[in-house]
């Protein structure tokens, strides 16, 4: 119990820094009061904004230092392997809902400003993709689906730096891009490509989130016998 609640605090507060102070509490919330008064002192019809660039930019960062630092400090001070990636996976998608809850709240005042004639900023969102008029709920699922897929591949690609080293992830990197490349000039995939663009948008908004988690899940076999130390580092 005492290695669970300190697996848990160690990576609450990680993710407390990254995504709630850093992400919304330095990043965020300030551009939104920028922009806010940007907009009621301004007239910037033609001017469209994005908001949740910086969410997004610190969910990458916390897949990637989560174990390039975390998981090495939080294994050396006792925590197991499959304690601590069970609680990472756990915690950063339950964080990641929190989050995108967060700013989508901003994201509606702003909303709600531009449609009452109070700002004039144009608010820009992923959820504009598959929905056409706003609706708070299914803007939050789509950042939600967002989220977690640069959430898991971060996490995937940080794991297999992680277990490989630079040098071999790179060869890796370029292997599967030479691969894929070749796949994608010498196969016809008009039948392919034709069934993918029948699905409905419905189901495009739980492809990434699909992807993402199996991403994020693939990391578990990758992390859980992997040496402290990583390959190259002296």
């Amino acid at each position: 119990m005492n290695s669970l609640n300190a697996t848990s605090r160690f990576i609450y507060e990680e993710i407390r820094f990254t995504l709630g102070t850093m992400g919304l509490l330095y990043i965020t919330l300030p551009l939104v009061l920028i922009w806010c008064t940007l907009g009621v002192l301004f007239d910037l019809d033609t001017v469209s904004t994005v908001i949740a660039g910086p969410v997004y930019g610190m969910i990458i960062a916390y897949a990637i230092f989560g174990y390039n630092n975390s998981f090495a400090i939080a294994v050396g001070l006792g925590s197991t392997r499959k304690l601590y990636l069970k609680l990472y996976m756990l915690l950063g998608t339950l964080s990641i809902l929190l989050l995108m809850l967060i700013l989508n709240l901003l994201e509606y005042v702003m909303y709600a400003l531009s449609k009452d004639g109070i700002s004039s900023v144009i608010l820009v969102d992923s959820g504009s993709l598959f929905f056409d008029d706003y609706h708070f709920f299914p803007y939050v699922m789509t950042d939600y689906s967002f989220g977690l897929l640069l959430f898991g591949l971060t996490s995937l690609f940080t794991s297999i730096f992680y277990r490989l080293g630079f040098f071999k992830t790179t060869i890796i990197l370029f292997a599967v891009f030479l691969a894929v490349s070749l796949f994608l000039q010498l196969v016809d995939l008009d039948s392919f490509t034709g069934w993918l663009s029948g699905l409905s948008k419905m189901v495009w908004l739980f492809v990434p989130a699909f992807a993402g988690l199996a991403a994020l899940v693939s990391t578990y076999p990758i992390m859980l016998h992997v040496p402290l130390k990583q390959p190259g580092s002296g």
